[in-house]
């Protein structure tokens, strides 16, 4: 059950919808549905479910006794003591080796040789996403923006939600917790548009995602002894870039198709990112959810805008690089997430100097430069997020910033480089964008059909997305943070 392309995930999921059209109490259906997430997640994360059932535990009667206490004093010390709880229990588990290893680098010694009783010790899968969800609720709370929940059962359930749980969407307290108070249920209209988004994330994961990632695996595996020219940079550049979006918009589509069938919404994450002419464009389409939480829970507490240009380009530059480093703990991360604090602050500063300079410029030449510049910078961006050492990712970006000149030759392919295979999914990555764009209205039209044929034409289309996909389906590139 580690993968929404596992057929376990959609016996679990077809067993919780029948308990929910059986059960007749609202109350019954949380407990249920509780009770699957809970299973997927024992089953999925093994030693990792101690620590959300302990962080759920934690984190709820917070929430209660930051609400009824009286004194601000007091209030922002159980807010604090929350914090540290969660914000310290994922630094951690997830990133205490990694600070000692670069300190024992930066003073001589073998990193190596260097290892804490506790690294290793417990698996992190979903860290990361519930703890940023957990975070939200306790400031919310503490805001006065959000009334606790006093139901422990539907806390615990807004938690470990088993379709967002291991890699998102990152959904807020006041998107889904009256949801599940009051809207669990099955409801036949909610066939066509939640089977429509898993076939739509099927689509993306299993044929398009895995099927580019032995090109992706061959490009980015030691790159400096292929002697890789930058026409291969480039290639495998591209093909993560393709890879990464359909694989987590493979996911996030799966996880709102899931969510429907329960008669529950989760959030978009993802608006054609690959369209954005401007960083803050970019962000404003991808990891939606991630980007608003970083907005509203880092970088406006950190100064935002609006105590000048000095801590404005702070906070930006620490909200991203603190965003990079949540993806992992490798200074990959942390120089991605530099490298869009740097494009955020370029964007913010320079472009209304850049567009006064460029006004006689025709309007679709300048949307089409800032389409160009702006994706070149994110390709740029997912070179780093991808390479595996900061070494490798400083060999390749040579190559992709012409550092090196202008190699375009495709001699000397990497072994497994099938450019035969991977130019079809590329171009099919467009097809899928495009499908995608017109899924609600289908949907809502397949949902005017008579459910027999509908649910035939279903069938077809899911046993040929198994029957296209990889035979070794890979994992979720976001289940590693």
């Amino acid at each position: 059950m580690t993968a929404f392309g596992d057929l376990p995930y959609y016996a679990l999921l077809a067993a919780t919808i029948l308990l929910v059209a059986v059960l007749r109490s609202n109350r019954l259906r949380v407990i249920g549905l509780l009770a699957s997430s809970w299973i997927f997640f024992a089953v999925t994360g093994g030693g990792a479910f101690i620590l959300l059932l302990a962080t759920t535990i934690v984190d709820w009667r917070l929430g209660l006794a930051i609400a009824r206490e009286g004194d601000a004093r007091k209030r922002r010390a159980l807010l604090v003591a929350g914090l540290v709880a969660s914000l310290g229990t994922l630094v951690l588990v997830k990133y205490a080796g990694f600070f000692v290893r670069s300190l024992a680098i930066a003073t001589g010694l073998p990193p190596e040789g260097v290892a804490l009783p506790f690294d290793g010790l417990l698996p992190t899968l979903a860290i990361s996403f519930y703890t940023f969800e957990s975070v939200s609720y306790l400031v919310d709370v503490y805001r006065r923006e959000l009334e606790p929940s006093t139901s422990f059962v539907e806390y615990a359930t807004f938690i470990a939600f088993f379709p967002h749980l291991v890699a998102g969407p990152i959904v807020r307290p006041k998107q889904f917790l009256h949801q599940i108070h009051e809207r669990i249920a099955f409801r036949s209209s909610n066939l066509a548009p939640g089977l429509s988004l898993i076939a739509l994330g099927l689509v993306e994961k299993l044929v398009v995602a895995d099927g580019l990632a032995p090109f992706v695996d061959a490009v980015f595996l030691k790159p400096g002894a292929w002697e890789l020219s930058s026409a291969w940079v480039f290639l495998g550049v591209l093909a993560f870039g393709v890879q990464i979006y359909c694989d987590f918009a493979g996911y996030t589509h799966i996880a709102l198709g899931s969510a429907k069938l329960l008669n529950l919404d989760l959030p978009e994450n993802f608006d054609f990112p690959y369209l954005a002419t401007s960083p803050r464009a970019f962000w404003r389409r991808w990891h939606i959810t991630l980007s608003t939480w970083l907005r509203d829970y880092l970088y406006k507490p950190l100064g935002g805008s609006r105590n000048g240009s000095g801590r404005t380009v702070f906070a930006l530059m620490a909200t991203m690089a603190l965003g990079g480093l949540w993806h992992g703990a490798s200074w990959t991360f942390v120089l991605w997430g530099v490298l869009h604090g740097a494009l955020l602050v370029a964007d913010r500063f320079g472009s209304p100097a850049l567009r006064a300079r460029t006004s006689f410029v025709p309007r679709g030449l300048a949307l089409a430069a800032g389409w160009f510049a702006t994706q070149y910078a994110v390709f740029l961006g997912w070179l780093l997020f991808r390479a595996a050492s900061l070494e490798d990712a400083l060999y390749m970006a040579r190559k992709y910033l012409f550092l090196d000149g202008f190699a375009w030759s495709l001699d000397g392919a990497p072994a497994g480089a099938d450019l035969a295979t991977a130019a079809p999914l590329i171009v099919g990555f467009v097809v899928v964008g495009l499908a995608s764009a017109g899924l609600g209205g289908l949907a809502a039209r397949l949902g005017a059909v008579r459910p027999a044929p509908w649910a035939a034409a279903m069938g077809a289309l899911l046993l040929a997305v198994f029957a296209l996909a990889p035979s070794d389906t890979v994992p979720f590139i976001y289940f590693q943070f």
